[in-house]
């Protein structure tokens, strides 16, 4: 074989490499993004509305605006639910707030309440964190792979180098 078709064969090879290392990494790196954004997206909003809606059970339930404000939120819950289970917390959370708004003095009804919005964050709260652990545990298998693939053309483009 002629030198230039070895070079060329080379070069073309170690730009092969190349560009199988770089697909494989923003395969593992777009991965690694969609499992992220699962945990920020969803969950997060949840636990903003549920924290919104105590501070407006704070502010006292005998208050028009705050009762928006609760209602309002309770709204944005409901059309955020993404976890097993989560939809017959909001559900009574929102049946709990109905009772409450017809009677907003009585501290049962208030405090039932807050059991409801800390088991919807919880519930969130549970998601983040098993969601966290896939996105490590993607994170992990991708750094395993590039670092394979890495090493890999290492030694083939070392060989070759050698060789030629």
């Amino acid at each position: 074989m002629k030198i230039k078709a070895k070079l060329l064969l080379g070069i073309g090879f170690l730009f092969f490499m190349i560009v199988l290392l770089t697909a494989l990494s923003s395969i593992f790196i777009n991965k690694l993004s969609v499992d992220t954004k699962q945990i920020l997206v969803a969950n997060y909003n949840t636990i903003d509305y549920c924290r919104q809606m105590l501070i407006s059970l704070n502010n006292g339930m005998d208050k028009t605006a705050s009762q928006n404000d609760f209602r309002n939120y309770l709204t944005k819950q409901e059309a955020n639910i993404t976890e097993v289970g989560e939809k017959e917390l909001t559900e009574k959370l929102a049946a709990d707030f109905k009772k409450l708004v017809s009677s907003p003095g009585d501290t049962l009804d208030r405090r039932q309440i807050q059991n409801d919005i800390t088991d919807i964050m919880l519930l969130n709260m549970q998601a983040i964190k098993r969601k966290s652990k896939i996105a490590e545990n993607t994170a992990d298998t991708s750094i395993l792979w590039v670092a394979i693939a890495g090493v890999i053309c290492f030694v083939l483009a070392f060989t070759m180098l050698i060789n030629l």
